[in-house]
């Protein structure tokens, strides 16, 4: 089987204006990609040698930790328009052994300035308790993880997202990306 590193390009590449990006749900701190949770599982089994995870002892040690989740998703609104959005936002709460979401922050539509909705909500809800998952992992890991410094999830930054499209964006007052203001908000507020 090849190693996930060597079989997934690493997430840093930079992209020329108007060149389709891919977008994985799951970035390791070393850059390598994965597609669902399960190949990051197996990817921190093959290139960190970290094997048969204990979850339930992995989210105790995390009780009472809240995160801010960056993540990219698809959306409809009702006046028909349908996008996606590479800055999306949410907060979620490590509560004893299970995590909570807390607040999905909403976009708006560009066409009608309306509210839009997150596609396919069931699986988005899976999706953010295993973005939280993968955080807890570099926590418990951390050892494991010390080489490495970077969090793409965290310190996305997208050129065209629109401010006033974005209520993280209102209630920040500034640009929800800047990884200043993420600091900012997890220390005075969360």
């Amino acid at each position: 089987m090849q190693n996930n590193s060597e079989s997934k390009e690493k997430t840093k590449n930079k992209f020329k204006k108007g060149e389709k990006r891919t977008y994985y749900k799951f970035i390791c701190k070393c850059e390598t990609g994965c597609n669902d949770f399960q190949e990051f599982l197996d990817h921190l089994r093959t290139s960190h040698q970290i094997k048969n995870i204990n979850f339930t002892e992995v989210i105790r040690k995390g009780d009472g930790r809240v995160f801010s989740i960056k993540f990219y998703w698809h959306l409809s609104c009702q006046c028909g328009n349908k996008f996606s959005s590479s800055l999306c936002n949410a907060d979620l709460k490590v509560n004893g052994e299970k995590i909570e979401l807390l607040k999905k922050y909403n976009l708006s539509c560009l066409k009608c300035k309306k509210v839009a909705r997150f596609d396919a909500k069931e699986s988005l809800h899976k999706f953010l308790k295993q973005r939280v998952k993968q955080k807890l992992i570099y926590s418990f890991y951390k050892e494991k993880f010390a080489q490495f410094h970077n969090d793409s999830h965290s310190e996305k930054m997208l050129e065209n997202h629109k401010e006033q499209l974005c209520e993280k964006c209102k209630l920040l007052g500034r640009h929800c990306g800047k990884t200043s203001i993420i600091r900012h908000h997890r220390n005075n507020y969360l």
